[in-house]
């Protein structure tokens, strides 16, 4: 599918049109040379993006998800790296490099999206928007009314929802509501950070299996290995791919109940303190 899209030949490809800025550099290599290569990119990605955010790379790679990942050879680690820059440079101020790894995240913006808006708004510095204006009017000079194009694909033809674990699918909209707690429980930064990734797997309309790495780079350990349950899909249980939401649904609940214990203690304090 990358090959054909690289070459102009969108079936099945439903990823913004700069994401061929990186696809085409691959596509000039033999097949089995670029196969291993973006696969060793990929795994490169991801052991930066769990030395960086804390995540323990034995729950990572020890893992169901991370076998589909590799079998499938999926544009995640470029998408999670994209995270990592981005948070980096904003912290440093570099704006071009923050905008690059806007690019990345956005690749795929059910699973970049959420994080990618977290560091902007947090830092405050929206500079890096113009890197992404720019690559999109790059993008429409070359690839003209792709965004029409796009769309028109994922109405006629939308992506396999086997390995979707999104509680959208079960209960709506309503899963929207997952957001409340994770935009305005008070908490420190490396938690809210995992918190909205698992809230992103939980509440994205559309979130794939192979996906979870973004939730797995995060320091929670080695509860990845619970993700194993997916391998079970190998023997024709295909909902074992929906029960690796027990990994994020996890996650969630943990970081939502540490911050509601320390509210309630600080207010517990407090009133012990008053008069």
């Amino acid at each position: 599918m990358y090959y054909h899209a690289s070459e102009r030949g969108y079936a099945g490809f439903y990823y913004p049109a700069w994401s061929l800025f990186i696809l085409k550099p691959f596509d000039l290599l033999p097949p089995r040379i670029a196969h291993v290569t973006f696969l060793l990119a990929q795994t490169a990605c991801v052991v930066i993006a769990a030395r960086y955010f804390g995540g323990d790379l034995r729950g990572i790679f020890l893992n169901y998800t991370a076998v589909r990942f590799m079998l499938l050879g999926q544009f995640d680690g470029f998408v999670i790296l994209g995270l990592v820059l981005l948070d980096w440079a904003l912290d440093r101020k570099h704006d071009g490099l923050a905008g690059l790894g806007l690019l990345l995240a956005l690749i795929k913006p059910q699973v970049g999206l959420p994080l990618a808006t977290y560091f902007l708004l947090r830092r405050r510095r929206l500079w890096p928007l113009l890197v992404l204006a720019g690559a999109i009017v790059l993008s429409l000079a070359l690839w003209p009314g792709w965004p029409g194009n796009m769309l028109e694909r994922l109405l006629q033809d939308p992506p396999l929802h086997l390995g979707n674990i999104s509680l959208w699918q079960f209960i709506g909209v309503a899963a929207l509501a997952l957001w409340l707690p994770t935009v305005f429980l008070p908490m420190p930064d490396a938690r809210q950070r995992a918190l909205i990734a698992a809230t992103t797997a939980l509440a994205s309309p559309y979130f794939q299996s192979h996906s979870l790495l973004l939730v797995y780079v995060m320091p929670i350990g080695l509860l990845p290995l619970l993700g194993n349950v997916g391998f079970f899909s190998v023997l024709g249980c295909e909902r074992a791919l929906v029960l690796q939401a027990v990994v994020p649904a996890i996650v969630y609940v943990w970081h939502i109940g540490q911050s509601v214990c320390e509210m309630w203690n600080k207010r517990c304090r407090q009133a012990a303190h008053d008069p």
